[in-house]
């Protein structure tokens, strides 16, 4: 190997050295050797336009709708004084959408916070009774203790 290659393999793994473990270091002739100096005038970038265009939302915003998750505590805080509720009863005690809250207590049963407890005809239909889970455990760190237990 010659002189002039050895010297280039070295500069090569000094510089992935310095790329893989860090800061450069302060010794001139362990960094990269000169490179040619670069001025950013001779680098052009396309005109921008000087007027900015204001950004406009896709969907309307829906106007004082809560948060799901505002909505799932209501459900829960609701089911904890009531024992046992209907999506449709809930919606109704809540003044909320019954669409709404038959979506939030679908996810609170997929998360196993509160379990179906039979069936109650409500304004002409079965509907699926709801109560809450008493052996899931993060149901006391969202809800607090239950009066009278322990």
């Amino acid at each position: 190997m010659n002189t002039d290659t050895a010297k280039h393999a070295k500069i090569l793994l000094q510089m992935l050295s310095h790329s893989l473990h860090g800061p450069w270091p302060l010794v001139p002739e362990l960094d990269y050797p000169d490179t040619p100096k670069r001025s950013l005038a001779s680098l052009s970038s396309p005109p921008r336009t000087s007027t900015i265009f204001p950004l406009r939302a896709t969907r309307p915003r829906a106007s004082t709708r809560p948060a799901y998750s505002a909505i799932r505590m209501q459900c829960l805080r609701l089911l904890k004084t009531e024992d046992s509720l209907t999506a449709s009863e809930a919606a109704k005690m809540l003044k909320l959408d019954e669409e709404l809250v038959q979506t939030q207590f679908s996810e609170l049963h997929g998360l196993r916070l509160i379990e179906k407890g039979g069936a109650r005809q409500v304004d002409g239909q079965v509907r699926p009774v709801f109560h809450l889970n008493p052996t899931h455990p993060v149901l006391e760190l969202l809800l607090g203790p239950t009066p009278g237990q322990g």
